[in-house]
């Protein structure tokens, strides 16, 4: 998948898309919005909420570190 957004920052960065692609819709959804949402579903006691968040952070982290 190469969308404008990712091949503008790839361009503007020198990198490949690819690097940009796996932190952009990877890396950012596994350790920046996971833990939120886990953080917002244990202050109001939501398990469903938690158990989202464990999703998420799982299916994307494995992502993230795949080949």
């Amino acid at each position: 998948m190469k969308d404008k957004l990712v091949v503008f920052i790839s361009r503007l960065l020198k990198v490949r898309a690819r690097v940009v692609e796996k932190f952009l819709y990877n890396f950012i959804p596994a350790f920046i919005f996971a833990p939120l949402i886990f953080y917002y579903g244990y202050i109001h006691s939501e398990l469903v909420l938690q158990l989202i968040a464990l999703v998420v952070f799982l299916v994307d982290f494995y992502h993230f570190v795949r080949r």
